[in-house]
């Protein structure tokens, strides 16, 4: 709840830097206060986040291919409909995206929408 209504106020890259950051102190602070209780009490528990660590978290080839192929399908679809409407295949279809256009266009002048000019 509160990330999204930090996202009506702040922009996507503000919110998402300051998550890592809390989740960066709440790790640091946790990883000291483990080395601490090791320290006193002479213990050998490790890091940790030793299995976190150990876990294997590359994406396969095969994987990405998969992904990658899936990308290109729906980016070539936009492109080819996309180009289909800049280039006035269809005259009535181009006239149906001038109000979308101009509308977006409007939309960076309300404050609550100012966020998505940051990508």
């Amino acid at each position: 709840m509160l990330v999204l209504i930090s996202l009506a106020r702040f922009s996507v890259i503000s919110v998402v830097s300051y998550l890592l950051l809390a989740l960066l102190c709440v790790t640091i602070t946790f990883r000291v206060y483990k080395s601490v209780v090791h320290a006193v009490q002479k213990s050998d528990e490790g890091h940790p986040f030793k299995v976190l660590m150990e876990r294997d978290i590359r994406i396969s080839p095969d994987t990405a291919r998969r992904y990658m192929d899936i990308f290109l399908v729906k980016l070539n679809t936009a492109l080819i409909q996309t180009r289909r409407l800049v280039l006035v295949e269809d005259v009535v279809d181009s006239l149906k995206v001038c109000p979308f256009i101009y509308n977006n266009s409007q939309l960076n002048s309300y404050q609550c929408f100012q966020r998505f000019s940051y990508f």
